[in-house]
């Protein structure tokens, strides 16, 4: 088993990798790992040999994963072809999910699936051409996309189409406790995104194919299941397509953890494989002369296998499906060869086995999940009896009730740690909501809902019948989670972190209570699991505090749109809360309500809506919704995109408020008679605290204390708000932070107004290549001219800026950061240098990343 352990260490490695090794290095570090491990497994089984035998499995498995990661790289789209359209043709894949929303004020239909690329050729290359000789040779590598489209057409998995799309590559934003796109696309070996060009022609080159058992079943079972109050639910559970969901359910069972429960995953094949295992031992025993033929254990296995794998197969042989059926396939070589096997063997075994078949599946979080719940629930069982966890041979009803409910404290203890390590939120209310949802979905409804998809095959009527009955048992695991989510415990929960130290000593302390039932170090270790654990629900962090006077300021990467977060010591208030994405999307739930509970922030003082453009308010009403606002202001007419009952004061000038030190303050007028543009607010906040000039002359001095430790956020203003504001003067616009107005355009960022405020940092908030070719390069070049540095969200992701006890820190940007080998970066960027002198000598601009 060491060697197992010592490989699948070596793929794990790859996690830690900021870049990958080059092709001939892992060659010759594979060639010299093989022979190494031959030449010791020939030797004697000392220590010394050992050592070298696990050495070499540990190199063999970190340049196997590393090779396998480099090919995938190699295929995904580079950021330089990023917008390009290309003519395709190649194979839907999987379920296509279909979706109804609203998008640019218009109700659209939108269907996303994955597409297997056969050709490829540039729009308007000659069509006769092969992909290979009209496609730049950083694309022909291109196998799986995954595309959007939303015209008429009607796709289905299996079919073969010919289309225009434009391609992105899998880039993604970079926010605190945001998702990692690059990340995810990478572990699903998707290579580019994109969506269909409706103005050309979509041909359908051959129809789907008709022997594919997952699209058979769909196709059958729909008109079943359409009728069913919860049928988007059992179509995920039976299918695996979860595009039917409303958003309503699916954060009922976010907030409830239970959203593994809504899915096929290792529960549900579990469940399958039981089921086909029960009918080989009814068989048994309804003909026991087949016992002279084949043994139970024989018998038992040949059930189960066919059983999860006719399951999986419905599924699409999803990740989540692999790793549990590679498991009990590990499980069942043993059984039906007759080894005694432990469970942590064949646990080692499933999981040496799924990384050799797909090392990238350990970037999911999916995999760590599932195998570490397999070892939690085997500890608990060393720890309970000495010994694996067994059934009885006649199981009684209390005897499966203790079983679970030991299974689920013990995941209790467990769980946890891996998923504040992966960075998931905890719900404090989850373990008694999974101890009731699970009996019930594993004993009622998934067997009913598979035996309505075989009877499916025989008679439509019994089908609909059992089906009917699943949707009985999801009726009542829908009224339990509705009446947890409304409970107080529901709004516990754990976004923090635990790491280094913190991290260790909760899991020694899980180790304990898992393996030890008594003893003098269970009642110490059950402490130290509740006092870690309630360090981030309680917010008791340390480092990173404010002092009084200090601000540190964040400008999310949301896009082409704004959204900034100022904190102080004891408050925090949201400039803008980015766009809409539409079909229920907006930076409010994808970016923010993530961001700010990672960040331990459950309610803010004021968020300040600047106007009305929606890249501005589109997150509004999904903030609102997730966390408490004290107070909303409001510019121009951003009054109306606020739910009903809102109440929200104009940020017009005289409008102000002090707070830890800290000056908050509107200098606009925003007369009613301007554009939308020119009417938004226009933020002035400047800290009290004494700045730290002594490295300064009397000059610099002077100009210090005036604009140190100030910050002017300027929402979407345009050459006529900042004349307005110019007669203001020096005194009153001066500030070292300026967000760049109107996101760089060529209408705004004066040299009138920038000789004024005379900032030291720049913040742009664009998206990336977005179609208003912000920020212009005119305004750029202002802002070079005058030795300002800049900061892009496109280029550099979100950023942090921090002013601590009278002197400004040099920034933080969440791209640079991320040391992965997956994160896309067309060449190094530097996010920053010290923001406390003027002008900031030694900080280039262009080195600095002002020359993005």
């Amino acid at each position: 088993m060491a060697w197992k352990l010592s490989f699948c260490a070596g793929v794990g490695s790859l996690l830690l990798l900021p870049a990958l090794f080059a092709a001939n290095t892992l060659a010759a570090i594979g060639v010299v790992s093989v022979l190494l491990y031959l030449w010791a497994f020939s030797r004697s089984r000392r220590w010394p040999y050992k050592a070298l035998l696990l050495c070499a499995c540990f190199a063999l498995g970190s340049a196997y994963a590393q090779w396998q990661a480099q090919l995938q790289l190699e295929r995904r789209l580079p950021e330089t072809l990023d917008g390009f359209e290309y003519v395709i043709e190649g194979r839907v894949h999987g379920i296509v999910a279909r979706s109804e929303g609203q998008q640019f004020g218009a109700l659209r239909r939108k269907q996303q699936f994955d597409f297997h690329l056969h050709a490829l050729r540039l729009l308007n290359q000659a069509a006769g051409s092969t992909a290979a000789s009209n496609a730049p040779s950083n694309v022909v590598g291109l196998k799986r996309l995954r595309l959007s489209y939303y015209g008429v057409q009607r796709f289905e998995s299996g079919q073969q189409w010919r289309m225009v799309v434009r391609l992105r590559s899998p880039r993604g934003w970079v926010n605190p406790g945001g998702f990692d796109l690059a990340k995810h696309a990478l572990g699903r070996r998707i290579h580019a995104y994109g969506y269909v060009r409706e103005s050309h022609p979509v041909l359908q080159l051959a129809p789907a194919d008709s022997m594919s058992l997952r699209l058979a079943r769909h196709r059958v079972l729909q008109p079943l299941i359409a009728s069913l109050q919860y049928g988007p639910i059992l179509n995920a559970l039976l299918l695996g397509d979860k595009s039917a969901l409303s958003d309503a359910q699916r954060t009922l069972f976010i907030e409830t953890g239970t959203a593994h429960l809504m899915a096929i995953s290792g529960l549900h094949i579990a469940t399958a494989a039981t089921a086909g295992a029960l009918l080989a031992k009814s068989l048994l025993w309804m003909l026991p002369r087949l016992l002279l033929f084949v043994s139970v254990p024989t018998a038992v296995a040949s059930g189960a296998v066919p059983a999860a794998v006719f399951y999986a197969a419905l599924s699409g042989f999803a990740i989540s499906t692999q790793r549990a059926l590679v498991m009990l396939l590990c499980a069942a070589a043993a059984m039906l060869l007759h080894r005694r096997s432990s469970p942590w063997s064949v646990l080692c075994t499933a999981a040496t086995g799924l990384l050799l078949f797909d090392p990238l599946a350990l970037l999911g979080g999916g995999f760590w999940l599932s195998f570490f719940a397999v070892a939690v629930l085997l500890l608990a069982a060393h720890g309970a009896n000495n010994r694996p966890i067994t059934v009885q041979k006649k199981p009684v009803f209390l005897t499966w009730i203790k079983l679970l409910f030991s299974a689920q404290c013990a995941l209790l203890f467990g769980m946890p740690l891996i998923q504040l390590a992966l960075g998931l939120p905890l719900a404090m209310v989850a373990p008694l909501a999974n101890l009731l949802a699970v009996p019930i979905v594993s004993f009622w409804v998934i067997p009913a809902g598979l035996a309505g998809l075989l009877a499916s095959y025989l008679h439509n009527g019994m089908a609909s019948a059992l089906l009917a009955l699943a949707d009985k048992g999801l009726l009542l695991v829908m009224h339990c989670l509705a009446y947890l989510q409304q409970t107080p415990l529901a709004n516990w929960r754990i976004e923090g972190e635990l790491a280094g130290v913190s991290m260790l000593v909760a899991m020694l302390a899980a180790v304990v209570l898992l393996a030890c039932r008594k003893g003098p170090l269970v009642p110490l270790a059950a402490l130290l699991w509740m006092v870690l654990f309630a360090m981030p629900l309680l917010n008791l962090r340390g480092g990173g505090q404010l002092a009084r006077g200090d601000i540190s300021l964040w400008q999310f990467d949301v896009g082409q749109g704004t959204a900034v977060l100022v904190q102080t010591a004891q408050g925090n208030w949201l400039f803008d809360t980015g766009g809409t994405f539409g079909f229920g999307r907006d930076a409010g739930s994808s970016t923010l309500v993530p961001a700010l509970r990672h960040m331990g922030i459950a309610a803010l003082d004021a968020v300040i809506l600047s106007h009305a453009d929606s890249d501005h308010t589109g997150g509004a009403e999904s903030l609102g919704s997730a966390i408490d606002v004290g107070q909303w202001y409001t510019g121009g007419s951003a009054v109306r995109v606020l739910p009903a009952g809102v109440h929200a004061k104009p940020c017009k000038e005289g409008v102000a408020w002090r707070r830890d030190g800290v000056a908050f303050y509107f200098l606009n007028n925003g007369a009613g008679g301007q554009s939308e543009n020119n009417a938004s607010c226009v933020l002035m906040i400047r800290s009290m605290s004494p700045p730290v000039a002594s490295s300064l002359d009397a000059t610099n001095a002077a100009r210090l204390h005036r604009s140190a430790g100030s910050v002017l956020l300027t929402g979407d203003i345009e050459l006529d708000s900042e004349v307005d504001l110019l007669p203001l003067g020096r005194r009153a616009l001066a500030a070292t932070v300026l967000m760049a107005p109107h996101h760089g355009s060529k209408t705004s960022s004066t040299a009138s107004f920038l000789d004024v405020v005379k900032p030291g940092v720049a913040l742009f908030s664009n998206g990336y290549r977005n179609r208003y070719a912000h920020p212009h390069a005119a305004v750029l070049a202002r802002y070079r001219a005058r030795d300002i540095q800049i900061l892009r969200s496109d280029y550099h992701g979100a950023i942090r800026l921090d002013f601590k006890a009278g002197r400004w820190r040099a920034p933080h940007c969440a791209r640079p950061a991320r040391r992965h080998f997956w994160v896309y970066r067309q060449r190094p960027i530097r996010c920053g240098c010290q923001l406390s002198k003027f002008p900031p000598s030694g900080c280039n601009p262009q080195a600095d990343g002002g020359g993005l």
